[in-house]
């Protein structure tokens, strides 16, 4: 699927680009950029910022099931969504984190929060806002998985913190209280955005992953690390229960890493894009997902920066694109 900028989304065949059937109408205006394009069953969502064409501060979901593509949205005002990698997809849900703005009772709207909407009409479902702390969460796509037969969702927290939610009852019944909530980890600009991942090791532990820019705070103590971080890195921590309450316990962080993309792990291995800045090239990182420890690093190859871009990983490639609009793609070529 392709979210074109005059709104229309359409459905492609993967090897040859060519339209599978007519184009439908998505957005009801020029977005110019949409932020993500995630999909789950058959709806697709992306995220619309105010002053990118003639975009609106909104969350959007297509129902490709019905013939007449229904469309639903849920707009946030003067609230901007932070969600460069789309909404967070769980079951039956999709998570939205906000930025600052002046809260909307009438339209539910949750400055400073992770919002939980269902997953049909975008309606709000939950949310979690840090207490006394609203218009202050870190551009950063939380992650939503399962631990210990538990439905978790770890997110951004207030003060540059990771929070570990219960994705049943975000916050709790005064939505202001988390399962747990790790220490400052980094203080990332305000330009900058990252994202979080999660993987389950052989022996059944699960792990929770997030891309950060900058040095990490001085308090900021993790059991394995490779090396000074002054730029950026990804950081790793292990979901474990401790005296019957869930918590996320710092396991590693990354080399440095200049503006590092959100990490996807795949196979043990933890895919880090650095995606560098105007004077720095972009740099493919393969990692070890137990340890950080570098296993490969694309050196020269790229050259030239990337600006938000993602990274996927099949059929045994890592894909991403660099500012210039150029698809790279890293695999094996002749596998033994």
């Amino acid at each position: 699927y392709v979210l074109t900028s005059d709104g229309y989304l359409h459905e492609q065949v993967l090897s040859t680009g060519a339209d599978f059937a007519p184009p439908v109408k998505f957005l009801p205006f020029a977005a110019g950029v949409s932020n993500g394009l995630n999909i789950q069953g058959q709806i697709v969502y992306t995220a619309t910022k105010r002053g990118c064409g003639e975009a609106i501060n909104a969350l959007w979901g297509i129902d490709l099931a019905p013939e007449n593509d229904p469309v639903s949205s849920y707009a946030t005002n003067s609230v901007s969504p932070l969600v460069s990698m789309g909404p967070t997809l769980g079951e039956g849900v999709a998570y939205l984190v906000t930025g600052s703005g002046a809260a909307g009772s009438a339209e539910d709207i949750h400055p400073g929060s992770i919002v939980a909407l269902t997953e049909t009409d975008l309606k709000v479902k939950d949310w979690y806002t840090p207490s006394g702390s609203e218009g202050k969460l870190q551009n950063v796509t939380p992650v939503a998985f399962t631990a210990k037969q538990r439905k978790l969702l770890a997110g951004p927290g207030s003060g540059g913190s990771f929070v570990l939610l219960d994705a049943e009852s975000l916050g709790g019944p005064d939505h202001h209280t988390p399962l747990f909530q790790t220490p400052a980890i980094s203080r990332a600009k305000h330009e900058s955005w990252g994202g979080m991942s999660s993987w389950q090791d052989s022996d059944g532990t699960a792990w929770v992953l997030a891309s950060v820019t900058g040095p990490l705070e001085a308090g900021a103590k993790f059991a394995g690390s490779n090396g000074p971080a002054s730029h950026g890195s990804v950081v790793a921590f292990k979901v474990e229960e401790q005296e019957g309450k869930m918590t996320l316990v710092p396991a590693w962080s990354s080399p440095d890493l200049v503006n590092p993309s959100p990490p996807v792990v795949a196979n043990g291995l933890v895919f880090a894009l650095a995606e560098g800045d105007a004077k720095t090239h972009a740099k493919l990182h393969v990692l070890d997902a137990e340890t950080g420890k570098e296993l490969y690093a694309s050196g020269a190859e790229i050259g030239t920066y990337a600006r938000m871009s993602g990274v996927s990983v099949g059929e045994s490639h890592v894909f991403f694109t660099t500012h210039d609009g150029t698809l790279y793609s890293y695999g094996i070529d002749m596998e033994h």
